[in-house]
């Protein structure tokens, strides 16, 4: 696991989030309970980032578990400020794992 965190990560998400989104399509489950799970999801994901030694990948699921938190505190849609810091959250998440990418890339004489 300490090679290839994505591998890992992404399978967790896929296994976490699917159940508890037709969960919550099917029966309507709590607010908290969704925004728990999925946060809970998240925050694993970014521990299996974080122990195979990508800090930034960490840190964008972990923003991406506070876009999830601040959606159930807010109303993002009916609230102007709400949305901008829901969607600025998505997106720091979204650099901060595609910066850890980028990182990892070998450049052109072999190194990484």
């Amino acid at each position: 696991m300490k090679h290839e965190p994505t591998r890992y990560s992404r399978l967790l998400v896929l296994v976490g989030l699917v159940p508890l989104l037709i969960a919550d399509l099917a029966v309507g489950l709590p607010e908290g309970a969704f925004v728990g799970g999925g946060a809970i999801v998240m925050a694993v994901a970014a521990g299996v980032h974080l122990y195979g030694g990508e800090p930034r990948a960490a840190a964008g699921w972990f923003l991406f578990g506070v876009a999830l938190a601040l959606a159930a505190v807010t109303d993002p849609i009916a609230d102007t400020f709400s949305l901008l810091a829901f969607v600025l959250l998505l997106v720091s998440g979204l650099v901060l794992l595609a910066s850890q990418r980028v990182i990892e890339t070998p450049t052109d004489d072999g190194s990484a």
